[in-house]
């Protein structure tokens, strides 16, 4: 049951990824990486993140949930004020 629900979140998180990547085409970079591994584990710590899944903006903003509007919020947010910044 447990290898079932990871593996309905892994495929749900990954139509995710390919849906904002096709929204923010050059405009964001996405690395997806593993909690479980060093870098992963020093992310969490660093970024004090312990819920999954579990998203860092910019190295300094997160957003940690399932709801792909919120998400989408935050990046809007952050592309506005990089351009702003420019400007």
């Amino acid at each position: 049951m447990v290898i079932r629900y990871l593996e309905e979140a892994v495929e749900y998180i990954s139509a995710w990824i390919r849906e904002i990547t096709s929204l923010y085409r050059h405009r964001i970079r996405i690395r997806v990486i593993d909690a479980l591994t060093p870098l992963g584990l020093w992310k969490l710590v660093r970024h004090r993140v312990f819920r999954f899944p579990a998203f860092i903006i910019d190295q300094k903003h997160t957003y940690v949930g399932w709801d792909p509007r919120k998400l989408e919020a935050v990046l809007d947010d952050r592309i506005h004020h990089s351009i702003e910044a420019i400007k």
